[in-house]
């Protein structure tokens, strides 16, 4: 319940051992604004492609995203907070 009562504040607590990983395609014009509000918001720490060690990389990603969702789904907590929001949307 205060999970709910926090969203519904516009207020979210993240647990210190959460990360949050993305990518930039620095290519797009319009992404120097979201850059900007994101260094202004977050740490970044920068972390090379990693060389060719034989796994494709469509591959590793579909394996590290499947991961991710493994545990994602065995989180009861996340379903609940996931139904939530989309009946937000809806």
């Amino acid at each position: 319940m205060r999970l709910l009562k926090n969203l519904e504040n516009r207020k979210i607590n993240n647990p210190p051992n959460l990360f949050i990983i993305a990518t930039i395609n620095t290519s797009d014009e319009s992404i120097y604004y979201l850059d900007s509000a994101f260094k202004r918001r977050w740490d970044g720490e920068y972390i090379d492609a990693p060389s060719d060690d034989g796994i494709e990389d469509d591959e590793s990603i579909t394996y590290d995203l499947l991961k991710v969702k493994l545990v994602l789904e065995e989180h009861k907590g996340f379903e609940r907070f996931r139904r939530y929001l989309v009946n937000q949307k809806l």
